[in-house]
Protein backbone atom coordinates (compact mmCIF):
# COMPACT_ATOMS: atom_id res chain seq x y z
CA UNK A 1 0.00 0.00 0.00
CA UNK A 2 1.09 3.84 -0.94
CA UNK A 3 0.67 5.74 1.95
CA UNK A 4 0.73 9.72 1.01
CA UNK A 5 3.04 11.55 3.40
CA UNK A 6 0.55 14.72 3.85
CA UNK A 7 -2.18 12.54 5.04
CA UNK A 8 -1.33 12.58 9.19
CA UNK A 9 -0.80 16.28 8.96
CA UNK A 10 -4.33 16.75 6.72
CA UNK A 11 -6.38 14.55 9.26
CA UNK A 12 -4.61 16.43 12.17
CA UNK A 13 -5.01 19.86 11.04
CA UNK A 14 -9.29 19.26 10.40
CA UNK A 15 -9.22 17.89 14.26
CA UNK A 16 -7.72 21.31 16.06
CA UNK A 17 -9.89 23.13 14.16
CA UNK A 18 -13.14 22.77 16.57
CA UNK A 19 -17.06 23.33 16.49
CA UNK A 20 -19.25 26.69 16.20
CA UNK A 21 -23.37 27.44 14.05
CA UNK A 22 -24.95 25.19 11.16
CA UNK A 23 -26.10 26.01 8.05
CA UNK A 24 -29.95 25.20 7.16
CA UNK A 25 -30.92 23.00 4.97
CA UNK A 26 -27.42 22.87 2.71
CA UNK A 27 -27.45 19.35 0.94
CA UNK A 28 -25.14 16.95 0.93
CA UNK A 29 -23.54 16.32 -2.41
CA UNK A 30 -23.69 19.20 -3.89
CA UNK A 31 -22.86 23.23 -3.90
CA UNK A 32 -25.28 26.05 -2.10
CA UNK A 33 -25.53 28.94 -1.43
CA UNK A 34 -24.37 28.87 1.96
CA UNK A 35 -21.08 30.60 3.30
CA UNK A 36 -19.71 31.67 6.64
CA UNK A 37 -19.88 35.69 7.64
CA UNK A 38 -16.78 38.10 7.45
CA UNK A 39 -14.70 36.61 10.08
CA UNK A 40 -15.76 33.26 10.46
CA UNK A 41 -14.36 29.79 9.74
CA UNK A 42 -16.55 26.51 8.72
CA UNK A 43 -14.71 23.33 8.42
CA UNK A 44 -16.43 20.09 6.76
CA UNK A 45 -15.35 16.26 7.41
CA UNK A 46 -17.02 14.14 4.42
CA UNK A 47 -16.17 10.37 4.54
CA UNK A 48 -17.96 9.38 0.92
CA UNK A 49 -17.32 4.92 -0.13
CA UNK A 50 -17.92 4.43 -3.80
CA UNK A 51 -18.50 1.08 -5.43
CA UNK A 52 -17.29 1.28 -9.33
CA UNK A 53 -18.64 -1.36 -12.19
CA UNK A 54 -14.57 -0.49 -14.34
CA UNK A 55 -15.93 -3.69 -16.83
CA UNK A 56 -16.76 -1.18 -19.62
CA UNK A 57 -12.70 -0.05 -19.59
CA UNK A 58 -11.54 -3.53 -19.55
CA UNK A 59 -13.66 -6.76 -18.34
CA UNK A 60 -10.76 -8.14 -16.86
CA UNK A 61 -10.53 -4.79 -13.86
CA UNK A 62 -13.36 -5.79 -12.09
CA UNK A 63 -15.18 -4.10 -9.26
CA UNK A 64 -12.97 -0.99 -7.47
CA UNK A 65 -13.92 0.26 -4.13
CA UNK A 66 -12.84 3.53 -3.41
CA UNK A 67 -12.99 5.65 -0.04
CA UNK A 68 -12.46 9.51 0.14
CA UNK A 69 -11.80 11.79 2.97
CA UNK A 70 -12.02 15.51 2.40
CA UNK A 71 -11.80 18.56 4.64
CA UNK A 72 -13.52 21.69 2.97
CA UNK A 73 -12.07 24.42 5.03
CA UNK A 74 -14.05 27.54 4.26
CA UNK A 75 -13.20 31.75 5.89
CA UNK A 76 -15.33 34.55 5.41
CA UNK A 77 -13.05 37.11 4.69
CA UNK A 78 -15.30 40.19 3.66
CA UNK A 79 -18.78 40.70 3.95
CA UNK A 80 -20.00 37.93 1.05
CA UNK A 81 -16.89 36.68 0.15
CA UNK A 82 -15.71 33.49 1.43
CA UNK A 83 -12.36 31.24 0.59
CA UNK A 84 -12.10 27.56 0.31
CA UNK A 85 -9.98 24.79 0.17
CA UNK A 86 -10.82 21.55 -0.52
CA UNK A 87 -7.81 18.93 0.73
CA UNK A 88 -8.90 15.32 -0.16
CA UNK A 89 -7.16 12.17 0.45
CA UNK A 90 -8.37 8.55 -1.38
CA UNK A 91 -7.89 4.75 -1.09
CA UNK A 92 -8.79 2.27 -3.62
CA UNK A 93 -9.52 -1.56 -3.62
CA UNK A 94 -9.17 -3.33 -6.16
CA UNK A 95 -8.27 -6.90 -7.78
CA UNK A 96 -4.63 -5.49 -8.14
CA UNK A 97 -3.79 -3.92 -4.21
CA UNK A 98 -4.89 -1.54 -1.80
CA UNK A 99 -3.17 2.28 -2.68
CA UNK A 100 -4.00 5.21 -0.84
CA UNK A 101 -3.01 9.27 -1.63
CA UNK A 102 -3.50 12.38 -2.78
CA UNK A 103 -6.25 13.62 -5.10
CA UNK A 104 -5.83 17.09 -6.75
CA UNK A 105 -6.30 20.11 -4.44
CA UNK A 106 -9.07 22.89 -5.12
CA UNK A 107 -8.83 26.05 -4.16
CA UNK A 108 -11.90 28.66 -4.90
CA UNK A 109 -13.82 31.59 -4.25
CA UNK A 110 -17.40 32.16 -3.20
CA UNK A 111 -19.17 35.14 -3.89
CA UNK A 112 -22.86 35.60 -2.72
CA UNK A 113 -24.09 38.30 -5.40
CA UNK A 114 -27.90 38.41 -4.66
CA UNK A 115 -29.86 37.93 -1.27
CA UNK A 116 -33.57 38.47 -0.59
CA UNK A 117 -34.93 37.30 3.22
CA UNK A 118 -38.54 37.50 3.64
CA UNK A 119 -39.10 36.17 7.45
CA UNK A 120 -36.74 35.18 10.39
CA UNK A 121 -35.45 31.74 8.58
CA UNK A 122 -36.97 32.38 5.04
CA UNK A 123 -34.15 33.33 2.38
CA UNK A 124 -33.27 33.28 -1.38
CA UNK A 125 -29.60 33.55 -1.98
CA UNK A 126 -27.31 33.38 -5.02
CA UNK A 127 -23.47 32.60 -5.39
CA UNK A 128 -20.61 33.23 -8.00
CA UNK A 129 -17.84 30.21 -8.14
CA UNK A 130 -14.81 30.07 -9.34
CA UNK A 131 -11.68 28.46 -8.95
CA UNK A 132 -8.92 25.59 -10.21
CA UNK A 133 -8.08 22.23 -8.84
CA UNK A 134 -4.35 22.24 -8.65
CA UNK A 135 -2.18 19.06 -8.84
CA UNK A 136 -1.06 16.94 -5.58
CA UNK A 137 1.96 15.43 -7.37
CA UNK A 138 0.42 12.29 -6.70
CA UNK A 139 1.12 9.64 -10.00
CA UNK A 140 -2.08 7.84 -9.02
CA UNK A 141 -4.37 10.19 -8.28
CA UNK A 142 -3.33 13.65 -9.85
CA UNK A 143 -3.99 14.75 -13.19
CA UNK A 144 -0.54 17.16 -13.09
CA UNK A 145 -2.59 19.87 -14.65
CA UNK A 146 -4.49 22.62 -13.28
CA UNK A 147 -8.28 22.78 -13.77
CA UNK A 148 -10.46 25.61 -13.60
CA UNK A 149 -13.91 25.67 -12.72
CA UNK A 150 -16.80 28.44 -12.76
CA UNK A 151 -20.17 27.94 -11.53
CA UNK A 152 -23.59 29.26 -10.07
CA UNK A 153 -25.27 28.10 -6.89
CA UNK A 154 -29.17 28.96 -5.56
CA UNK A 155 -30.39 28.06 -2.20
CA UNK A 156 -34.04 28.94 -1.11
CA UNK A 157 -35.84 28.49 2.61
CA UNK A 158 -39.05 28.59 2.86
CA UNK A 159 -40.47 27.35 5.97
CA UNK A 160 -39.85 23.69 6.31
CA UNK A 161 -39.32 23.69 3.16
CA UNK A 162 -35.13 23.93 1.33
CA UNK A 163 -34.28 24.11 -2.22
CA UNK A 164 -30.92 24.54 -3.77
CA UNK A 165 -29.72 23.69 -7.35
CA UNK A 166 -26.19 24.43 -9.15
CA UNK A 167 -24.37 24.68 -11.95
CA UNK A 168 -20.45 24.20 -12.92
CA UNK A 169 -18.56 23.74 -15.72
CA UNK A 170 -14.41 21.94 -15.60
CA UNK A 171 -11.75 22.67 -17.37
CA UNK A 172 -10.20 19.18 -17.53
CA UNK A 173 -7.23 19.17 -19.82
CA UNK A 174 -5.44 16.12 -18.71
CA UNK A 175 -6.60 12.79 -17.16
CA UNK A 176 -5.41 10.73 -13.88
CA UNK A 177 -3.43 7.26 -14.14
CA UNK A 178 -7.31 5.64 -12.73
CA UNK A 179 -10.32 6.91 -14.65
CA UNK A 180 -12.74 6.36 -11.90
CA UNK A 181 -14.14 9.27 -11.22
CA UNK A 182 -16.53 12.28 -13.02
CA UNK A 183 -13.32 14.24 -14.69
CA UNK A 184 -10.74 11.48 -14.47
CA UNK A 185 -11.01 10.79 -18.23
CA UNK A 186 -9.34 14.34 -19.53
CA UNK A 187 -12.85 15.59 -20.65
CA UNK A 188 -14.32 19.05 -20.29
CA UNK A 189 -17.19 18.56 -17.50
CA UNK A 190 -20.92 19.82 -17.29
CA UNK A 191 -22.34 19.82 -13.60
CA UNK A 192 -26.32 20.12 -12.80
CA UNK A 193 -27.55 19.33 -9.39
CA UNK A 194 -31.04 20.32 -7.65
CA UNK A 195 -32.27 19.22 -4.26
CA UNK A 196 -35.13 18.97 -2.13
CA UNK A 197 -34.82 19.31 2.22
CA UNK A 198 -37.84 18.66 4.47
CA UNK A 199 -37.79 19.78 8.14
CA UNK A 200 -39.18 16.85 10.25
CA UNK A 201 -38.64 18.40 13.35
CA UNK A 202 -39.60 20.91 14.99
CA UNK A 203 -42.83 21.96 12.78
CA UNK A 204 -41.83 25.21 14.09
CA UNK A 205 -38.82 27.53 15.58
CA UNK A 206 -39.13 28.50 19.51
CA UNK A 207 -36.40 29.98 21.38
CA UNK A 208 -36.03 26.57 23.19
CA UNK A 209 -35.30 24.95 19.74
CA UNK A 210 -31.52 23.42 19.77
CA UNK A 211 -31.87 20.91 17.06
CA UNK A 212 -33.24 20.29 13.73
CA UNK A 213 -33.79 16.97 11.72
CA UNK A 214 -34.50 17.07 7.71
CA UNK A 215 -34.75 14.39 4.72
CA UNK A 216 -33.22 15.34 1.91
CA UNK A 217 -33.63 14.29 -1.58
CA UNK A 218 -30.61 15.28 -4.42
CA UNK A 219 -30.92 14.69 -8.68
CA UNK A 220 -26.96 14.39 -9.21
CA UNK A 221 -26.27 14.69 -13.75
CA UNK A 222 -22.15 14.79 -15.21
CA UNK A 223 -21.85 15.03 -18.09
CA UNK A 224 -18.42 15.23 -19.94
CA UNK A 225 -17.52 16.48 -23.45
CA UNK A 226 -16.31 12.85 -24.45
CA UNK A 227 -20.00 11.77 -24.55
CA UNK A 228 -20.20 10.38 -20.90
CA UNK A 229 -23.73 11.08 -18.83
CA UNK A 230 -24.35 9.99 -15.70
CA UNK A 231 -27.47 10.89 -13.16
CA UNK A 232 -27.82 9.66 -9.74
CA UNK A 233 -30.21 10.29 -7.02
CA UNK A 234 -29.45 10.29 -3.31
CA UNK A 235 -31.72 10.50 -0.67
CA UNK A 236 -30.17 10.97 3.10
CA UNK A 237 -30.89 12.55 6.34
CA UNK A 238 -29.62 15.83 8.07
CA UNK A 239 -29.08 16.68 11.71
CA UNK A 240 -28.47 20.04 12.92
CA UNK A 241 -27.27 20.89 16.24
CA UNK A 242 -26.82 24.54 17.32
CA UNK A 243 -22.77 24.37 16.43
CA UNK A 244 -22.71 21.45 14.38
CA UNK A 245 -24.02 19.32 11.45
CA UNK A 246 -23.92 15.38 10.66
CA UNK A 247 -25.15 13.59 7.28
CA UNK A 248 -25.68 11.10 5.22
CA UNK A 249 -26.82 10.10 1.79
CA UNK A 250 -26.80 7.27 -0.34
CA UNK A 251 -25.91 7.59 -4.46
CA UNK A 252 -28.00 5.18 -6.76
CA UNK A 253 -27.71 5.69 -10.62
CA UNK A 254 -30.66 5.74 -12.67
CA UNK A 255 -29.19 6.87 -16.15
CA UNK A 256 -25.48 5.74 -17.36
CA UNK A 257 -23.97 5.95 -20.41
CA UNK A 258 -20.66 6.22 -19.62
CA UNK A 259 -17.44 4.63 -21.81
CA UNK A 260 -14.45 6.56 -21.04
CA UNK A 261 -14.51 5.76 -17.28
CA UNK A 262 -15.91 3.61 -14.50
CA UNK A 263 -19.63 3.45 -13.84
CA UNK A 264 -21.12 3.96 -10.19
CA UNK A 265 -22.57 1.32 -8.97
CA UNK A 266 -23.77 3.04 -5.38
CA UNK A 267 -22.18 5.43 -3.48
CA UNK A 268 -22.13 6.07 0.31
CA UNK A 269 -21.52 9.75 1.96
CA UNK A 270 -20.93 10.67 5.35
CA UNK A 271 -20.42 14.50 6.65
CA UNK A 272 -19.49 16.57 9.89
CA UNK A 273 -20.14 20.05 9.69
CA UNK A 274 -18.65 22.59 12.15
CA UNK A 275 -18.61 26.35 12.38
CA UNK A 276 -16.71 28.74 14.37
Amino acid sequence: MRRHPIAGLLILASGLLGPAPATAQQATDMPAAVQPGKGLWAVRQIARHTRYDTGNLNPDFGDVTQTDYETVLAYGFARDWVAMAHLPLTHTTSDTGDDAGLRDITLMFQHRFWRRDTGPINTARLVAMGGAQLPSGDELFSSESVDPFVGLAYTQVDGRHGLNASVLFQHNPKATARQLRFGDAGADGLRTDASYLYRLRPAAYTADTTWSSYLQAQVLTRYETNGDFEALLAPGFLYEARDWAAEITVQLPVIQRVDHRAQTQVAVTFGLRLLF
